[in-house]
């Protein structure tokens, strides 16, 4: 019983750490290479639990889109941001210019749900620009931006499967329910 209770456990706060797509560095999906810089790439929505996404981002509306560069030393760098829909061309552009903390933070509104591009550039000091880019996904069901409601939905079913076990399983020989 024990066992099947640590393993429900486990599966429901698993999402918590796939909400970042994995922690180290090496297998952090949320950077960006622009040339020798490395950059986080982060999204946000104001809707329910704020949660940071970067490769599915849950809905289409107002969102807030940040960039970090990973390498302390570059954080003096002017950073740009554009985000670009497959089909429609540019969504909005933001041309680089340094960041005061070294971060880059823009709210802007994603009006359709598609398949996107973000294009991140970073000008080093002697203003030779650096692109990367990232595929993303707004308001599209895929499978990663549902994670937690699947897990949640094993976790219940697997629970409830436990609890029945347990009631009719531990029960003392000669004990029988009322007919």
């Amino acid at each position: 019983m024990k066992t099947i209770f640590m393993a429900v456990a486990a599966m429901l706060f698993a999402s918590s750490a796939w909400a970042h797509d994995g922690v180290a560095l090496e297998k952090d999906f949320c950077t960006v290479q622009a040339g020798p810089y490395a950059v986080h790439f982060s999204a946000y929505q104001r809707y329910g639990e704020e949660q940071e996404a970067c490769d599915d981002i849950f809905k289409t509306g107002a969102t807030v889109f940040g960039l970090t560069p990973v390498d302390s030393n570059a954080r003096d760098l002017p950073l740009g941001l554009k985000l670009v829909d497959e089909k429609r061309g540019i969504v909005f552009a933001v041309e680089p210019k340094p960041n005061t903390n070294g971060i880059l933070t823009v709210e802007r509104d994603v009006p359709a749900a598609g398949r996107y591009k973000v294009v991140v550039t970073v000008l080093d000091k002697t203003g030779l620009a650096f692109t990367g880019e990232k595929a993303v996904t707004i308001g599209l069901a895929t499978f990663w931006n549902q994670i937690d409601y699947i897990l949640y939905a094993i976790g219940f079913v697997g629970l409830m499967a436990a609890l029945r076990w347990a009631l009719t399983h531990n029960r003392e020989p000669g004990l029988r329910p009322a007919e």
